[in-house]
């Protein structure tokens, strides 16, 4: 998996450039020795299947259908969550559209509930604000009256 694999030392010469630059900042280093570290196991996770395809042309059909079978379910399942009907007959990118459209749907009717729920709140406290003034009007008028 070599396109993995330099991905990780992209990150891990990135890393070092950090600490080269500066000695003392160490997060922004530990990220990206963390990234580096991610993409090298992918490599090799990723090279553990890749061989394992490569192993027998009578198991290699089945095993490639398999694992792209494989690659299908967890998008089948976030779509399930996001009730969308996903179809992969042309490939991956028109379900993973779909996902993401409905994504940005979902984050914007948030943000519309959001600002939904601030105008309430925004009523409430006008309302309670409203009510503390007549009972304190209401207040003074019993008040007023007990003299009388």
């Amino acid at each position: 998996a070599p396109h993995s694999l330099d991905a990780g030392k992209k990150f891990l010469a990135q890393a070092d450039a950090e600490l080269t630059r500066s000695r003392y900042e160490n997060n922004e280093p530990r990220r990206l020795a963390a990234q580096a570290t991610y993409e090298a196991r992918h490599a090799m996770y990723l090279a553990t299947r890749i061989e394992r395809l490569q192993e027998s042309d009578s198991r290699k059909q089945h095993e490639l259908e398999q694992n792209m079978l494989a690659v299908e379910e967890p998008i089948k399942k976030l779509a399930a969550e996001l009730n969308v009907e996903v179809r992969f007959d042309q490939g991956y990118a028109m379900p993973m559209q779909q996902l993401l459209d409905q994504i940005q749907k979902r984050k914007q009717e948030i943000g519309s509930l959001q600002q939904d729920l601030a105008d309430r709140g925004d009523q409430i406290a006008l309302l309670n604000s409203e009510i503390t003034k007549l009972q304190d009007k209401l207040g003074g008028e019993s008040a007023e009256r007990q003299s009388l």
